[in-house]
């Protein structure tokens, strides 16, 4: 757990390494999508609260669209010299203040 002003977020951070397919598809779907910008590395962060709410919402979506469901992209957020904990870190798990930077 990571406590951030009395707010617990439950969300790990994971590195991961290169030679990996996981790092290797990622790199792939980037370059194919934006292809700017250098990679230095790619951190995995899972929050256990967001996942859960982000479930909830897409069920009750797709109940909506019946019988069409949603499509789910990738996100992509370069932190430039920002630690990447400033942006996961905040009180509602991920700090929106950073995403147009």
């Amino acid at each position: 757990m990571i406590e951030n002003g009395g707010y617990q977020a439950a969300a790990a951070r994971y590195l991961l390494p290169t030679s990996t397919t996981e790092y290797l598809d990622i790199v792939a779907e980037y370059k194919r999508t934006n292809g700017k910008g250098n990679i230095k590395r790619i951190e995995r962060i899972q929050n256990f609260h967001l996942w859960r709410k982000f479930i909830g919402e897409e069920g009750a979506i797709n109940n909506q669209l019946k019988p069409k469901k949603t499509e789910v992209k990738n996100l992509w957020h370069g932190t430039g010299t920002t630690p990447s904990q400033t942006i996961t870190d905040g009180t509602e798990g991920f700090d929106m203040r950073y995403a147009d930077r």
